[in-house]
């Protein structure tokens, strides 16, 4: 089964969209803000959209599905959830995307002297990396035109140690930045990795 190359790829903070329904979703805030909150999020946006340093790396695999079992280039995964997720597909994209250490630099920061403010910026940086993920989706879908909803370790029954794996093929320690603990948890931080799906014609 054949795997594609790397493709490493970086955005700027003025070419994502951060949105304010799920940053405020994130901190469990309803639509409408008080001013006070309002001024408080909008100096949040400046500090994080100068700390993002949006950088990620993705490459493709060859897929082939013998549900529940689904088998790239680089290794199989037991999942019935993935497997339905990939029906259809012969080939997919695996990446890696973060929004950097200035992000967990930023609300280690805040932690100690401001919670609720560590607390805002969490959020928007969360929605800052939805907001990366869904451009990358839409780069993915242009090129290969129609593809199924990203899916990501942990989502159904794909288990999250799958990271490992995704981590490997795609080479996300030295092409992004992207690393995972000994718990399975992303880092930095703000971190995601997923995969999607390439329809076939």
């Amino acid at each position: 089964m054949k795997a594609g190359v790397y493709e490493p790829f970086s955005y700027g903070a003025d070419e994502i969209v951060i949105s304010p329904r799920e940053y405020l979703r994130y901190m469990g805030a309803g639509a409408e803000s008080d001013g006070t909150l309002t001024t408080l999020i909008d100096d949040c946006l400046k500090e994080v959209k100068n700390a993002l340093r949006i950088r990620g790396v993705m490459r493709t695999s060859d897929v082939a599905i013998d549900a529940p079992t689904v088998r790239f280039s680089f290794c199989g995964i037991e999942s019935g959830s993935l497997s339905k997720n990939l029906s259809g597909c012969s080939s997919a994209v695996l990446f890696a995307i973060t929004a950097g250490a200035g992000i967990d630099r930023l609300i280690s920061k805040y932690s100690a002297v401001s919670p609720s403010r560590a607390l805002v910026i969490d959020a928007i940086a969360s929605a800052a990396v939805e907001g990366a993920a869904n451009k990358l989706n839409a780069a993915v879908k242009e090129r290969y035109g129609k593809t199924k909803p990203r899916f990501s370790p942990g989502f159904g029954d794909l288990p999250l140690d799958f990271q490992r794996d995704l981590l490997s093929f795609t080479d996300a320690g030295r092409r992004a930045g992207v690393l995972l603990t000994a718990t399975m948890m992303l880092t930095p931080m703000k971190s995601t990795t997923a995969i999607i799906g390439i329809c076939e014609e």
